[in-house]
């Protein structure tokens, strides 16, 4: 089996490449199939996701020995679950079989080699042993961006301290104080909304050097992209973050002493 990458850069989209013979290792192979458009291995590592040919025979055919039983081979299955079968289910069952091909090759299967057949769903598989750092990470960003808020939002009380005269003006000539709070907010949520504009242009001029810092063992490292994803998010955390850190200041601002500060 070839990848369509594959196909396409190496026999032209060939449309008479099944049968075909390549020669890999000094061994003849025949081209079964092409893989569609997309697919890619979902290895762990980056060099097993850029793989672009599998053996249709696995290890069955030629230039392999037959399968023995005594033989132990630690190999990873890629299966698909049946309609309405869970995980659990299909686990069941595997272990009933294993269970009956110990009972009837007892030299194959002793009991000491304690082997067995284990079910774990693909995305376990490929992006488990590093759910919990990109959380993490993804935690202290959010600590970061909450320390930032409170910042802004203490210079936005600052802020107020020295527009005080402007806002009793306002309300003296007759602006309700809903209309204050929001032109306050909207102030706010423009500065939020360029401060994320600015870092998103910021990432976006800078991810080709970011992305060298990203390890190899990260998976599906090779998707990562700055794109209209990534600028709608970045929008949208600008104004929930600047709705919520703007409504103290705007709504100190509005309660001055009207009194008070014009005198």
């Amino acid at each position: 089996m070839i990848s369509d990458g594959l196909w396409r850069r190496e026999f032209g989209a060939d449309p008479h490449i099944l049968g075909k013979a390549l020669r890999l290792d000094n061994d003849v192979y025949h081209v079964v199939g092409v893989m569609p458009r997309g697919f890619r291995d979902q290895g762990s590592t980056s060099d097993e996701q850029t793989v672009e040919l599998w053996l249709g025979a696995g290890y069955a055919g030629l230039p392999f020995q037959p399968p023995q039983r005594s033989l132990r081979l630690h190999r990873k299955v890629i299966a698909r679950l049946k309609a309405g079968v869970s995980i659990a289910a299909a686990q069941g069952r595997l272990d009933a079989l294993v269970a009956s091909l110990k009972k009837q090759y007892p030299a194959e299967y002793p009991a000491q080699a304690a082997w067995t057949v284990r079910l774990i769903s693909l995305s376990e598989s490929v992006v488990g042993s590093v759910r919990q750092s990109l959380l993490l990470l993804f935690g202290a960003v959010g600590l970061v961006l909450l320390i930032s808020c409170v910042n802004v939002a203490n210079l936005l009380l600052a802020r107020a301290s020295l527009r005080g005269r402007e806002i009793a003006l306002r309300q003296a000539l007759g602006a309700q104080r809903m209309r204050l709070i929001r032109q306050l907010l909207t102030e706010i949520l423009l500065l939020f909304l360029l401060g994320g504009t600015a870092g998103f242009a910021i990432l976006f001029c800078t991810r080709h050097f970011l992305l060298r810092l990203v390890p190899d063992s990260l998976p599906q490292s090779h998707d990562i992209a700055v794109g209209w994803g990534v600028l709608v998010f970045a929008v949208a955390v600008s104004a929930v973050t600047g709705t919520i850190s703007g409504l103290a200041p705007a709504w100190l601002m509005s309660r001055s002493d009207l009194i008070g500060t014009l005198r």
